[in-house]
């Protein structure tokens, strides 16, 4: 999990850069990617999904479907290999 933290931090900081957003999610996800070992998975995904809404609700500066290819990839892969089944998708 760290590593996608890593990818997601390094991402979510620039598209944050001179937003109103942008201490907030500077922190949220120094705050993700310090407690990756100890924080469950459903916790991080719930932090990661605040600031995705951030970014795209409030910020403008990316979409849903901008996410969904950044992210799908990664967490498939997470998911394969830690033997979960990777969820089914439904469009919105």
């Amino acid at each position: 999990m760290l590593e996608i933290l890593l990818v997601l931090s390094e991402k979510y900081k620039k598209l944050s850069t001179n937003t109103a957003s942008e201490s907030k999610v500077c922190r949220m996800m120094d705050a993700l990617v310090c407690h990756s070992y100890e924080w469950p998975d459903d916790k991080i995904g719930r932090w990661l999904g605040y600031v995705q809404c951030l970014l795209i609700e409030v910020e403008h500066v990316t979409t849903v479907e901008d996410e969904r290819n950044t992210t799908r990839p990664l967490f498939h892969e997470y998911y394969s290999s830690k033997g979960i089944n990777i969820p089914e998708s439904y469009p919105i």
